[in-house]
């Protein structure tokens, strides 16, 4: 792992959020909103699960699925888009695609070097060659 200190993207390259996917001005934040909170605060735990979300909600799972459900979220799928986001931010930070992959939670770089691929369709640092600062 890369030490005590994790990786924090800049302001200027934190993820943007998708159209509707923020809560409205003076709104509580959704059910949502708050389970990406816990998974930015974990980004870095490559034991981040779906079980560890539905502790820290206290919520029986059955539950925690329902609620994303009716979002049209999936804890995996939340997990998944907040380590992408987060390591588009490292990458067109000048990070190398293996201090990124520790930095959100991979403990392979292989696979994080696939997801990645999958999720963006092409690799890290083909990527990070198209975004950097």
């Amino acid at each position: 792992m890369l030490g005590a200190v994790p990786l924090r993207m800049p302001n200027s390259v934190a993820p943007k959020r998708a159209p509707g996917a923020e809560s409205q001005a003076g709104a509580s934040p959704t059910f949502v909103d708050q389970v990406r909170v816990v998974i930015r605060d974990r980004i870095g735990d490559s034991s981040l699960s779906t079980e560890n979300l539905v502790d820290a909600f206290a919520m029986s799972r059955a539950t925690f699925y329902r609620r994303l459900r009716e979002a049209g979220a999936t804890p995996f799928g939340l997990i998944r888009e907040e380590r992408m986001a987060h390591a588009r931010g490292l990458l067109a930070a000048g990070h190398t695609s293996v201090a990124t992959s520790e930095a959100v939670g991979y403990l392979d770089l292989s696979a994080f070097s696939r997801a990645f691929r999958h999720h963006h369709g092409v690799s890290p640092s083909a990527w990070a060659a198209r975004h950097a600062d």
